[in-house]
């Protein structure tokens, strides 16, 4: 068997996969936040125009035009609230009460041969050829196998920053070579 390069003793909690989740949602989230943004203020400017004109056309009173601007508001809100609580629940589902996705994991990264991941109840493997890609945040490192789906390594997986930037120039250098390969 080959030696090992890394070998990481981690814990992962729901904190962990809240993190993963807001880097999922922006991985898979179009590349263009600007053109989103201007979207909505074109949507919004028309919408304040057609009201206006039919303010002014006597289909609508003033007292309509502020009703609707107030339930668009209130709307705005109550979306805001519940892409909240969504975002809880779907932590809770995915880690749930069994703590196959939560606690301690082992994880060795071989030069050639790939990352293998060992937990309480799941063992993975996974070659170079599978990621995409490395994303750093403040807590966490995650290691892409999709656009949306990754391999999550807390910080604290690491004696200190050096190793951790080590680590992650290694497995950069691992995509990179593999994905030259293909």
């Amino acid at each position: 068997m080959v030696a090992d390069l890394f070998r990481l003793r981690y814990k992962l909690t729901p904190d962990h996969f809240q993190s993963y989740l807001k880097l999922a949602a922006k991985r898979s989230r179009s590349s263009n936040p600007a053109g989103r943004f201007l979207r909505a203020i074109i949507f919004g400017l028309l919408t304040g125009l057609i009201l206006l004109a039919l303010d002014r056309s006597g289909y609508l009173s003033s007292r309509e035009v502020s009703i609707f601007f107030l339930g668009a508001g209130i709307a705005a809100l109550a979306i805001g609230i519940l892409s909240i609580i969504a975002n809880k629940k779907m932590v809770s589902n995915i880690v749930g009460s069994h703590d196959a996705m939560t606690g301690e994991f082992t994880l060795a990264a071989y030069e050639g041969g790939g990352i293998q991941i060992t937990g309480k109840h799941l063992q993975s493997s996974f070659d170079w050829t599978a990621f995409l890609d490395l994303t750093q945040s403040s807590d966490i490192l995650v290691l892409w196998i999709d656009k949306g789906a990754g391999t999550i390594i807390p910080h604290a997986a690491f004696a200190d920053e050096n190793e951790r930037q080590q680590f992650a120039d290694f497995v950069n250098d691992r995509i990179k070579t593999y994905k030259t390969t293909d």
